[in-house]
């Protein structure tokens, strides 16, 4: 009985921590989508701006695929990504 007690406890507290840590990642991808420019031009070689703002997320290293980022939003990002991720940019 004390067994189902604590695996049922665990399996709440991971199932808590796992929603959390969903939605700050759809939080990211919604960030890094924003600071994108929306043409959905496909010339970074994923499907569009949303794949990409996905794959960004979980490697911030991939901003410079976007062929179109320039000016404030290439520099928006910059600084989204070295807060976020502490990734240090040049």
């Amino acid at each position: 009985m004390i067994g189902i007690i604590v695996l049922v406890s665990l399996a709440f507290v991971f199932g808590i921590i796992i929603t959390n840590l969903d939605k700050s990642m759809k939080d990211n991808v919604a960030d890094i989508e924003n600071l994108l420019p929306g043409y959905n031009c496909g010339a970074c070689g994923y499907k569009g701006c949303t794949d990409m703002a996905e794959h960004i997320s979980k490697d911030p290293s991939l901003y410079t695929k976007c062929r179109i980022l320039r000016g404030d939003n290439l520099e928006k990002m910059k600084k989204y990504i070295s807060e976020t991720y502490g990734v240090a940019i040049k």
